[in-house]
């Protein structure tokens, strides 16, 4: 065991290389995750769709970034928007005067999801007389808000690169 381990060490020695990818592709992985990667949301796609549209587009929370506002709308062309990735939060307001909307939420954009929940919470706490108050909230594609649903293919991704980076700078 000693006899390889000093063989490698003699390697290591001979090949600068590797030494410096030893020590620079950790340093370069925790800059890039440790301050380039912000899973800080600001602000969160919205779209809000139905009669009462233009009344609570005014009145949505400020991390809510309007997208569109269709009073044509219904919740079919809502979950479609979802679908094709062109909001996060679709808000579909009732056709029937004194009805909560619905918001629907897309689960895949776990982070931002999260930040339009909370918006949405604080707001449903302060303002009981907005058309917002009572809104129920459901939470598509990823119900759980599970990170693993979305960490682990992106993890792949790392690995893939990690691991192709190794192979070629050891051939």
């Amino acid at each position: 065991m000693w006899a390889i381990a000093l063989k490698e060490l003699r390697q290591l020695r001979r090949d600068r290389r590797t030494v410096a990818m030893l020590f620079l592709l950790p340093l370069l992985f925790l800059v890039v995750f440790g301050y380039a990667a912000s899973f800080d949301v600001t602000d969160v796609p919205t779209v809000v769709v139905g009669n009462g549209a233009p009344l609570v587009a005014g009145m949505l929370p400020t991390q809510l970034h309007l997208v569109r506002v269709d009073p044509a709308g219904n919740e079919s062309s809502a979950r479609d928007v979802l679908r094709r990735g062109e909001a996060v939060v679709a808000v579909v307001t009732p056709s029937l005067q004194g009805s909560a909307p619905h918001v629907l939420v897309d689960g895949t954009e776990i982070f931002a999801a999260q930040a339009a929940q909370h918006g949405l919470a604080a707001l449903q706490a302060t303002a009981s007389g907005s058309p917002l108050a009572g809104a129920r909230v459901d939470v598509l594609f990823n119900p759980g808000l599970r990170t693993a649903v979305v960490m682990i293919p992106g993890l792949c991704g790392v690995i893939l690169v990690f691991v192709g980076t190794i192979a070629t700078a050891s051939g």
